[in-house]
């Protein structure tokens, strides 16, 4: 399974990164069926 992640903005992230004004409303959901193992690398 491939991810991508968004940047979203936050205080500390503003510090160092430039966020552009919003031009769009989303949100981000993970779904994972109970049967699948986790599995970290």
């Amino acid at each position: 399974m491939d991810l991508a992640m968004a940047a979203t903005w936050s205080t500390e992230r503003e510090e160092f990164a430039y966020f552009s004004k919003h031009y769009r409303q989303e949100t981000v959901n993970y779904l994972l069926k109970r049967a699948m193992p986790i599995i970290c690398i």
